[in-house]
């Protein structure tokens, strides 16, 4: 039998919600640069104008608190899973 988006939605009703969850705790992409328009102080250290700034969205991921925990999935904030 073919795969349908009618037998997903039957028979995996959990599954946009584990799709979306595992892209949030492990996102595809590392991060991105931006450079600094002005100096500016983080956390105490100064960046200044014109360096460049890398973010990782993973890292954010695994250091929020909400999210850190191992094996505490989130999947309830997702549209319709119950």
């Amino acid at each position: 039998e073919e795969l349908t988006q009618t037998i997903l939605d039957k028979e995996c009703p959990y599954l946009d919600a584990v799709v979306k969850e595992t892209l949030r705790m492990g996102p595809v992409t590392g991060g991105f640069t931006r450079i600094a328009n002005e100096t500016i102080v983080v956390d105490g250290v100064q960046i200044p104008a014109a360096w460049p700034i890398f973010t990782t969205i993973r890292l954010t991921h695994q250091l929020d608190p909400v999210t850190r925990l191992p094996g505490d999935a989130h999947m309830d904030v997702y549209e319709g899973f119950q």
